[in-house]
């Protein structure tokens, strides 16, 4: 069987927040934050969200707000591997939270 193949996306934060975590509070303004998706589809991506915020994000919001393919110059030197990592502050590194 074939090994399956991982994607990456990164876009905006303001489908993923999560209320019961305290840096969304402490430091983020949900429109802030950056967002980095690592998974098998785009609809694998929507789950690994869901893991996260307890909500999946509709299919748009990866579609026209995510760049597909592209890890971004935040996650320079992460290993893509399946997860969820939100950067709340730009001069911060993202955080894996998935």
């Amino acid at each position: 069987m074939a090994k399956r193949e991982l994607k990456i996306w990164n876009g905006r934060g303001t489908e993923c927040i999560n209320r019961a975590d305290p840096r969304w509070k402490a430091k983020a303004h949900p429109s802030r934050v950056h967002a980095y998706v690592c998974a098998y589809s785009r609809a694998d991506a929507r789950r690994v969200i869901a893991e996260y915020c307890g909500r999946m994000p509709p299919d748009s919001e990866l579609r026209n707000y995510f760049c597909e393919g592209a890890w971004g110059n935040g996650m320079e030197g992460v290993t893509p591997e399946r997860g969820l990592w939100l950067q709340f502050d730009r001069s911060e590194k993202p955080v894996r939270v998935v």
